[in-house]
C-alpha cells in the first residue's frame, strides 16, 4: 500500500472505506452496473407449440437484451405494452394496452404484486416478472390458451 488509500475495484467500497476513515456519515451507492435497465421492448419465446411475451431492455455491461429489466411509472413503449396485455389476460386487470406506465397501470401492478407475494411499490422488475403469471399464445394461430 503506498500513497495511504489502496485503490479499490468497487466504488461503493471506496464509499464505505472513505468514509469510515474521515468518520463520516455511511452511504452505499449501487454501481451502475447493479441497476437494472429499462424494459423497452417485448422479448417472446416459443417451445415449439406455444409463444410467451415478456418485457426486455439492454444490458450495456453485457451486451446483451435481458428480461431482468424494469418499468414505472412514465415508462412508455412495447415493454409496458407487453405487460399491460399479460396482466390483462393472466390477472383480468382490464388495463388500456396503450404502451404508457400511467396511474391504472401502477394500481394493476401493485395488485399484481400483492396476489403473488411480493414487495408492492408498484414497479415492475425482476422480482415481480419471477412470481408472475405469464399467458402463453397458441404460435399457429395467436390465440391465447392459458397462464402459468
Amino acid at each position: 500500500m503506498t500513497g495511504g488509500i489502496r485503490r479499490l475495484k468497487s466504488s461503493g467500497v471506496v464509499t464505505l472505506a472513505l468514509g469510515a476513515l474521515l468518520g463520516g456519515a455511511l452511504v452505499w451507492a449501487p454501481t451502475a452496473a447493479a441497476v437494472a435497465p429499462s424494459c423497452t421492448g417485448s422479448e417472446s419465446t416459443y417451445d415449439g407449440k406455444y409463444i410467451v411475451s415478456i418485457p426486455h431492455g439492454f444490458d450495456t455491461a453485457a451486451d446483451r437484451f435481458t428480461t431482468a429489466c424494469t418499468l414505472h411509472q412514465g415508462a412508455t413503449g412495447y415493454g409496458v405494452r407487453a405487460l399491460q396485455r399479460n396482466m390483462n389476460y393472466c390477472y383480468k386487470t382490464g388495463l388500456e394496452v396503450d404502451g404508457k406506465f400511467g396511474a391504472a397501470t401502477f394500481a394493476a401492478v401493485k395488485s399484481v404484486q400483492r396476489r403473488v407475494g411480493v414487495t408492492v411499490d408498484g414497479k415492475y422488475g425482476p422480482q415481480t416478472m419471477k412470481a408472475m403469471k405469464w399467458a402463453h399464445w397458441l404460435e399457429s394461430t395467436a390465440q391465447f390458451v392459458y397462464c402459468s
